[in-house]
């Protein structure tokens, strides 16, 4: 297969799958033996594992919509930097209940084929501190510290002398 095929099928898990929630396209794009590891969720194993983890997804996200900003591939690997923006109307991991808030986040995604064309592994990273913070489910602490905390964190940082 080309690299041109390889993205092609990238593009169609961000496009049918992840974004339409088009599960049965995934028998066609990942392997049997494909491990998936996502830093918010156990490793994702094989098409049922992938089902499973985009169905939890679209439920947390029913409106979620994957775009990608940038697709690069050599051999069999593809690396994409992608955003995600959905409404949380569904429960989150860890039986969190749903926020009714949007969220926009960054993600890479590094993807390894196999020589039939299918994933055999993928790993993906994205912004889910700010992914947390835009569903108000953490203080947003990169707007600066309030003067409460400011002032505790100066009376800790202070150096004290005797003598």
């Amino acid at each position: 297969m080309s690299t041109l095929d390889y993205t092609a099928a990238i593009r169609r898990v961000f496009d049918d799958v992840l974004t339409r929630g088009e599960l049965d396209a995934i028998d066609e794009l990942i392997s049997a033996e494909c491990v998936g590891q996502d830093p918010s969720h156990p490793a994702v194993r094989g098409p049922s594992g992938f089902k499973d983890y985009v169905t939890e997804l679209r439920t947390a996200f029913p409106d979620l919509r994957c775009t990608i900003e940038e697709i690069c591939a050599s051999g069999n690997t593809v690396v994409t930097k992608y955003t995600a923006t959905g409404t949380n109307k569904g429960p989150l991991p860890g039986g969190i209940p749903a926020t009714g808030k949007t969220s926009s986040i960054t993600g890479i995604s590094l993807v390894h084929f196999d020589a039939s064309g299918k994933a055999k592994d993928w790993f993906v990273t994205w912004d889910t501190l700010g992914d947390m913070i835009q569903l108000g489910l953490i203080p947003d602490v990169r707007q600066g510290v309030p003067a409460g905390a400011q002032a505790q964190a100066g009376q800790v940082g202070q150096a004290t002398t005797h003598g």
